[in-house]
């Protein structure tokens, strides 16, 4: 299995470049006057899939992840909507995180 910076990609955190890129960006059905569901698709399914069975224990034991999905939940959002976000939000802490080990290891 790749190192998770070749999965990613070179981005850095704040840029939003890896939600955009693809991974899981809602992909909107309209046509004409026509507006159909907005779904995720396209992109690296792999790691669509890799990051939708990490969120599922996460909103169960973080306490950050479980207080976004409630959040987003008690909105209104459906449960999958609420669970994409908490995908999004994993990919921008992997992100920085990745963001501020290289960091650390280019000052050895």
């Amino acid at each position: 299995m790749p190192p998770v910076g070749d999965l990613f990609g070179p981005h850095t955190a704040g840029q939003r470049s890896s939600e955009d890129s693809g991974y899981v960006a809602p992909v909107n059905r309209d046509s004409g006057l026509m507006r159909g569901k907005r779904m995720i698709m396209g992109g690296r399914k792999p790691i669509r899939d890799a990051l939708y069975v990490a969120a599922l224990p996460a909103i169960r034991f973080d306490p950050v992840m479980k207080a976004v999905f409630d959040r987003l939940k008690a909105k209104g959002k459906p449960g999958k909507v609420a669970l994409v976000a908490v995908m999004r939000r994993m990919i921008v802490i992997l992100n920085a995180r990745m963001r501020d080990y290289r960091a650390t290891v280019l000052d050895r």
